[in-house]
């Protein structure tokens, strides 16, 4: 049964049908086709996992990559506020 503005997404093998405002369909896409590409490397090292250990260690390691970059533009920002505050000339 479809369930209303969903759009069905493939990840290993497995369909799975996941609401969507309208409009956000190739923002989904773009999200399931990267966690498929993450679930697919992990598959390779290692085939004899089960789907749901492959997708949790793919979801971690996207959680890390995305806290990673998060955190690094915090310490960026505030250098940036450092420098703005002090007058202080940095080179690019």
């Amino acid at each position: 049964m479809k369930i209303p503005d969903s759009h069905t997404i493939t990840v290993l093998g497995q369909k799975f049908q996941i609401k969507c405002p309208a409009g956000k369909e190739d923002e989904l896409q773009a999200a399931a086709n990267f966690l498929q590409q993450q679930a697919h490397d992990i598959y390779q090292n290692n085939s004899t996992a089960d789907f749901t250990h492959i997708t949790v260690l793919a979801a971690l390691n996207i959680s890390h990559a995305l806290l990673s970059g998060t955190n690094k533009q915090a310490i960026l920002q505030e250098k940036i506020r450092n420098v703005l505050a002090t007058g202080e000339q940095i080179d690019v």
